[in-house]
């Protein structure tokens, strides 16, 4: 068994699990953790409780710390700014006469990076399972020329 604590970063999102160390968060306490895009700020949606080793799909990242009212304050100006980036990239969108719909823009907490999510619509019907074919084995064969490239590196650096 587990402990975790359930946190939700936007609203109606996914709710990811994180070890809760030595913060133990009440529901809807905002708190500071570690994700793969960097430090966050989500909400907690079920205090710590216990779930079977089972049910997780990887180690868990720790809470960090409970977050401050500087923190609050923050998250809510990089929510402010979203807006803001929205419209820019609806408006590039437009002028360029792309083929896309822009669905949301993040900001990560720090401020550091803004992620648009759009959706590009080139086609509209699958590739052809021949030409997929190819694509695949091209991919392939650049991975294996990578790994090559790699292991000729890391011999030359064995022999120096």
């Amino acid at each position: 068994m587990a402990t975790v604590a359930g946190i939700r970063f936007r609203k109606a999102g996914k709710v990811y699990y994180f070890d809760p160390t030595d913060v133990w968060p009440n529901p809807g306490d905002p708190v500071i953790v570690e994700t793969v895009r960097g430090v966050e700020m989500g909400e907690t949606v079920t205090g710590a409780r216990e779930i079977p080793d089972e049910s997780l799909t990887a180690p868990l990242k720790k809470i960090i710390r409970m977050a401050t009212p500087e923190d609050v304050k923050r998250s809510e100006e990089c929510i402010a700014k979203e807006k803001d980036a929205v419209e820019i990239c609806m408006r590039k969108i437009a002028a360029h006469k792309l083929d896309m719909k822009l669905v949301d823009a993040e900001y990560t907490f720090d401020g550091s990076k803004l992620i648009f999510l759009l959706v590009e619509k080139i086609r509209g019907r699958r590739i052809p399972p021949e030409k997929e074919s190819i694509v695949v084995l091209i991919g392939f064969g650049l991975l294996l020329l990578l790994m090559a490239l790699v292991m000729y590196q890391d011999i030359v650096r064995l022999f120096k």
